[in-house]
């Protein structure tokens, strides 16, 4: 009994209560968003990801969402939208700032300088560890969470870059 009474007396709020989602499109408010698919170096970045994912995780052909509006830095300058959503499933949480990593090798793979396996393994598995990534620039946590739905609430006004948000 007491050991039920310590969990509730020690329990914390999650300071998650507003989770968003960036996209380059327009959505009506009620859609349901499930996996888009991707192009590009974001394709090299998830085919990196899903050669180290444990089967324990999910796949990220889902739906990414962020929560920490000061995490929404490193997404919302490459989208022209910015949504409040509703989660329709379990999270996962992870530090996208690992990706930023994986995208950093290959750019300097892009321009002649090796991107080692080492150091792919290095980075795909700290996201998958859900840890925070080593902070090499001062950057901070930019938790994103993965889940297989989320439903649009919200549009946040803006004109898609870092200003107006």
């Amino acid at each position: 009994m007491r050991h039920w009474i310590n969990l509730t007396e020690n329990y914390t709020p999650s300071p998650f209560d507003e989770f968003f989602h960036a996209s380059s499109t327009p959505l009506e408010i009620g859609t349901t968003l499930e996996y888009r698919g991707g192009s590009g170096m974001d394709m090299q970045i998830e085919e990196i990801l899903e050669r180290y994912r444990p089967a324990d995780c999910r796949n990220r052909k889902c739906v990414y969402v962020v929560t920490d509006i000061r995490a929404l830095d490193t997404v919302v300058a490459h989208y022209e939208h910015l949504y409040v959503v509703d989660p329709q499933s379990e999270l996962e949480r992870y530090d996208a700032v690992w990706l930023n990593r994986i995208w950093s090798g290959l750019a300097m793979q892009d321009n002649g300088t090796e991107f080692t396996p080492d150091e792919e393994a290095k980075w795909a598995n700290g996201y998958w560890s859900g840890q925070p990534c080593p902070r090499e620039h001062g950057e901070q946590v930019a938790w994103e969470f993965l889940c297989d739905s989320a439903i649009v609430v919200e549009e946040i006004e803006g004109e898609g870059t870092d200003d107006d948000w």
